[in-house]
C-alpha cells in the first residue's frame, strides 16, 4: 500500500509482511515478483528497499516516476522513461520519440518486451534487448491506467476506462472484458483475468476462447449461430461447441 509508511501485505494469508518508513508520502510503489524488493517513488527520487529487513538498498536521484514495473526476474525496473539494472545500478534512458511521460508499464513474462502506455491511449511495445519500438496499439483516447501481459505473453490487457485484450504479435484488439478499478492480473494458466471492481470485490472473467464459449453457450442455453459467435467471441474462429 502506498503512503507513509508503505505497508507490504501477503495476499493469500492476509498478513502484514513489512512496514517501510520511506521518509514522506509515497504516491507510487512496485513490488518485485518474488516479493523481496520494493521500489518507491517520491517526486524524482526513486528508492529500492529490502522488504524483509525494511532497509533501503539504493536510491536513484532523478529516476522517480509514477509508472513503475519490475521484470519477471526482478533484475530490471522500468521507471517512466528509464530502465534500471538493479544488480549494477545502471540507468538507461529509453529513446522514445514521444516526449510524454508514461502512464503505465508492464514487462512481458520473458522480459524481452516492455509495454509503455503513452498519451492519448496509445501503448508502445518496446524490444528491451534491441532498444527499439516493435509497434503501437491504439487503445483509444482515454489514458491507460494499467497494463498486464498474459503468462504466455501473447495477450496484453489494457485498462483505459474499459479493459480490452490485444494480440501482442498482430497488434489487434481481440476482445473486451468490461472494466475494473485496479489490480489487473491473469490467472496462472492465462485463461481468466481478475481485477478489483469498483465495490472492492475481486471479479474475474474468462479470456480463453474455449472457456468463453462454454460460458456464453450456458447463458444462451444452446448453440450459437456464426453471427452470434462473431459478435460475442471475435478472437476465435467459429466452433460448434455448445
Amino acid at each position: 500500500m502506498a503512503g507513509d509508511p508503505v505497508t507490504v501485505w501477503e495476499v493469500a494469508g492476509g498478513r502484514q509482511v513489512s512496514t517501510i518508513e520511506a521518509g514522506g508520502d509515497v504516491p507510487a510503489v512496485a513490488l518485485s515478483p518474488d516479493g523481496g524488493t520494493l521500489a518507491t517513488a517520491r517526486g524524482k527520487l526513486l528508492e529500492t528497499w529490502d522488504v524483509r529487513t525494511g532497509r533501503r538498498i539504493k536510491e536513484y536521484a532523478g529516476a522517480g516516476d509514477l509508472a513503475l514495473a519490475f521484470s519477471a526476474d526482478g533484475a530490471t525496473l522500468a521507471a517512466g522513461r528509464n530502465l534500471l539494472d538493479l544488480p549494477t545500478g545502471r540507468v538507461t534512458p529509453l529513446d522514445l520519440a514521444d516526449g510524454t511521460a508514461p502512464t503505465a508499464l508492464a514487462f512481458s513474462p520473458d522480459g524481452g518486451r516492455l509495454a509503455i502506455a503513452l498519451e492519448g491511449g496509445r501503448v508502445l511495445l518496446w524490444d528491451v534487448r534491441e532498444r527499439a519500438a516493435i509497434g503501437t496499439i491504439e487503445a483509444g483516447s482515454t489514458p491507460v491506467d494499467e497494463l498486464r501481459f498474459s503468462p504466455a505473453g501473447d495477450l496484453l490487457a489494457v485498462d483505459a476506462g474499459r479493459t480490452s485484450l490485444w494480440d501482442t504479435r498482430a497488434l489487434r484488439e481481440v476482445g473486451q472484458v468490461g472494466s475494473w478499478a485496479a489490480g489487473l492480473a491473469f490467472s496462472q494458466d492465462g485463461k481468466r483475468l481478475r481485477g478489483v471492481a469498483l465495490d472492492g470485490t475481486v471479479r474475474e472473467v474468462a479470456v480463453d476462447p474455449g472457456l468463453t464459449a462454454r460460458e456464453v453457450c450456458a447463458r444462451a442455453d444452446g448453440a450459437l449461430t456464426r453471427a452470434e459467435w462473431a459478435r460475442l467471441i471475435p478472437e476465435s474462429g467459429y466452433q460448434d461447441s455448445c
